[in-house]
């Protein structure tokens, strides 16, 4: 919580640090091109961007410490637990791997452009969603046999940009292309709410991506014209806006313990908000 790492178009990463209320940073030349994702575990950070290239970076060390190759187009996003890594590519392919090896450990291909994925609260279980009105869950203990897919949730009519998941009492909240932002019950597979077209000002499935907070009350998305929304996980009304950047805003995300918001926009540009 004391950390913001930014990833930048231009393939660097910034690590700003609060001893300095933010205004010392470091910068590291990671990727050629557009940083999509970067997630910071204890004393990694893990990237993804356009060049096609995933990297694991000691922030000790100060030294690349993995590249994760294979995937034939921009990788979109990333996520970690455990040990297991996986991404989501353009080119249709979510990929797991095991950070202690150099291979591949299963790829699940999906056919079309994937925008997102996650693991979930359960243990070996993931879920992803691209080009499709669907989120697919997938258990890992079935990908070597026949019946690779556990489930999936279904309700909307368009592909969905990007979705999120409350570790604390396991709803998912998606958004679709069109703008509808839907609450999601894993357990039953149903939708308990669902807002159409509820966004004058509209999100963008390059930008706009969900988070939810650490303690299972609010969830944010960040959106084209430079506001970042808060909304109450179990309602999903709005609880409150900031307009911080000018155009879109690329990501959001909670700090752990305290109500603070962080927004980063396309403007290059960061705000933290006490909410």
């Amino acid at each position: 919580g004391n950390s913001i790492f930014a990833g930048k178009n231009t393939g660097e990463v910034l690590w700003m640090n609060n001893d300095n209320k933010f205004q010392n940073f470091k910068t590291y030349k990671l990727h050629k091109l557009k940083i999509n994702k970067i997630i910071v575990e204890q004393d990694f950070l893990f990237s993804v961007s356009w060049d096609s290239l995933g990297l694991i970076w000691d922030l000790k060390m100060e030294k690349k410490i993995r590249t994760l190759s294979g995937h034939k187009s921009s990788i979109n996003d990333i996520d970690r637990k455990n040990n297991l890594i996986i991404t989501m590519g353009q080119d249709g392919i979510l990929r797991i791997w095991d950070d202690r090896v150099s291979e591949v450990v299963e790829k699940i291909n999906h056919g079309f452009n994937l925008l997102s994925g996650r693991f979930l609260t359960k243990e070996f279980t993931l879920a992803s969603c691209g080009f499709s009105s669907e989120i697919f869950i997938w258990d890992l203990r079935n990908l070597k046999g026949g019946n690779q897919r556990l489930n999936s949730l279904k309700g909307n009519k368009n592909y969905i940009v990007s979705f999120s998941f409350s570790r604390k009492n396991s709803m998912f909240f998606s958004l679709d292309r069109k703008n509808c932002l839907s609450g999601w019950l894993l357990q039953g597979n149903r939708i308990f709410f669902k807002q159409k077209n509820s966004f004058k000002k509209g999100f963008h499935e390059q930008t706009s991506r969900i988070s939810c907070d650490f303690t299972g009350k609010f969830f944010s998305i960040g959106g084209n014209f430079g506001e970042s929304i808060i909304f109450f996980q179990k309602t999903g009304k709005i609880y409150k806006k900031f307009k911080d950047h000018i155009g879109s805003v690329k990501d959001v995300c909670f700090h752990p313990k305290k109500k603070f918001l962080c927004s980063l926009g396309n403007d290059e540009t960061f705000t933290i908000r006490n909410f």
